[in-house]
């Protein structure tokens, strides 16, 4: 089984990797580069000395000679000296360098390594007098009607171990080399790496109970300054969730009492004694209407639930027309109109698009429409409008009804409250609350005001994308 990945062992395996890659690629390459080099300055030499033995050879009373005296000095008298030659008129010997010790340059197919077919030149890879590696150079011309061979050759034992002690010299140097810069940069990596560990056990020392705790960004490096201004978003985020569920659960348990408790009371007293049937019929009928208003919280506050997992979600968010969101709810209301004669009217700037959740839009605007028509007078009248300030969507939702008392705008917008006019409807004070989770969750802002001409105006402000 793995462990846990280490940012300093995968870095010390990356240079690792890395510099063999480096020294088979970049070694590899210069010491061909530098075989190649010594191989043709060694191929020109003997390209050179093959030049001067070919113009060695001349006619000289009707017979084939070889000006064997220019020849007789240098390494060409030194016995096994590893420079050689050899002259064939008519594959014959017609001269060969001292430094051969009477022995003949023998070729072969198999020894062949190049060839020049413009200059007639083969080149050869093979063992000389002393047995020491040597390269040959072939030169096959026509002379005099003749047909002749020059073959000079070169040892590359000397050469041949220079590039040795080179590869060797590059191996154990590269290799140790490798391991070191490996190890530097892992030590490096855990050095650079030690303000995030600090900056993790800063993190485990915070828990539900010391959830005010902040992160200084400031005392950070910049890289570890931008995480931690992140997770101080997240604990914020965390801390305004923690703080909802003890506010619901708070909200829920007060809210829910009553229901119960009307209901746990009628059946308490009614079945302490026998009662006529007009009685328990009674008594049905507000354990049934206590129910019923139980059943209505619990549906709302699911559907609230339900809403903050969605937009919690960034898959469910995509761009939006604003307009066609109002409309939508507009006709999902419309049926509400009818009875009142209340008449909605609209002014929507076009093309205005924002980031969110469509379904759960249409539900806020649906429900602020709706207690438009609800809290409006007969015969009233809604007004929806929408517009661009700079980055943002402005929206408004008027009414003609008789306004919001001012003790309860600043409640309005919390779970379970119902404000004085409240009591004209049936309400569990939780729609306007799910208007602003809706709100917030798309970085928005709502705030309720009263017209100066009668009834309230919802405004609501949403970043544009």
């Amino acid at each position: 089984m793995m462990g846990p990945k280490s940012i300093s062992v995968r870095l010390f395996y990356w240079l690792l990797g890395g510099g063999i890659f480096a020294l088979l690629v970049g070694g590899g390459g210069l010491f061909l580069e530098v075989k190649a080099i010594i191989y043709d300055s060694l191929d020109h030499t003997l390209q050179s000395e093959l030049e001067i033995f070919t113009g060695l050879l001349h006619v000289e009373d009707g017979d084939l000679e070889f000006e064997y005296a220019e020849t007789v000095h240098g390494d060409y008298i030194v016995p096994r000296s590893g420079h050689y030659f050899q002259v064939y008129i008519d594959e014959m010997i017609i001269a060969d360098s001292v430094s051969l010790a009477g022995e003949e340059l023998a070729l072969s197919p198999e020894q062949l390594i190049a060839e020049d077919q413009a200059l007639q030149i083969k080149t050869y890879r093979g063992t000389g007098p002393a047995g020491e590696p040597i390269r040959l150079m072939e030169r096959s011309l026509v002379f005099a009607e003749h047909p002749a061979r020059v073959i000079v050759g070169q040892s590359v034992f000397e050469s041949d171990q220079m590039l040795r002690r080179l590869r060797n010299f590059m191996l154990l140097s590269g290799i140790p080399g490798i391991l070191l810069i490996a190890t530097l940069g892992q030590f490096i990596s855990r050095k650079s790496l030690q303000p995030l560990r600090e900056f993790s056990s800063q993190i485990d020392a915070i828990g539900e109970k010391n959830i005010e705790t902040r992160l200084s960004a400031e005392k950070q490096y910049k890289e570890i300054g931008l995480l931690a201004t992140a997770f101080n978003a997240m604990l914020e985020r965390l801390k305004r969730s923690l703080q909802s569920r003890e506010e619901l659960l708070s909200e829920v348990s007060h809210e829910l009492k009553t229901p119960v408790a009307v209901i746990r009371s009628h059946c308490d007293i009614y079945l302490q004694k026998e009662r006529p049937p007009a009685e328990y019929i009674e008594a049905l009928e507000v354990i049934r209407e206590s129910a019923d208003a139980l059943g209505t919280k619990i549906r709302r506050l699911l559907a609230i639930a339900q809403t903050e997992a969605e937009l919690m979600n960034a898959s469910s968010l995509e761009e939006v027309d604003l307009a066609n969101c109002l409309r939508r709810a507009r006709v999902t209301v419309e049926p509400l109109t009818r009875e009142p004669q209340i008449e909605i009217a609209e002014t929507f700037e076009p093309g205005l698009q924002v980031r969110g959740n469509p379904e759960r839009l249409i539900e806020a605007f649906a429900n602020l429409l709706e207690n438009a028509i609800k809290y409006n007078r007969p015969k009233g009248a809604v007004l929806i409008a929408s517009s661009r300030q700079d980055n943002l969507a402005l929206i408004s939702i008027e009414d003609t009804g008789c306004g919001i008392d001012l003790q309860d705008i600043e409640k309005i917008f919390d779970r379970f409250y119902r404000g004085q006019g409240g009591n004209r409807t049936d309400g569990s004070g939780l729609g306007l609350g799910l208007v602003k989770t809706i709100i917030d969750a798309h970085k928005g802002h709502i705030e309720v005001s009263n017209r100066p001409e009668g009834g309230s105006c919802f405004s609501i402000t949403l970043p544009l994308s």
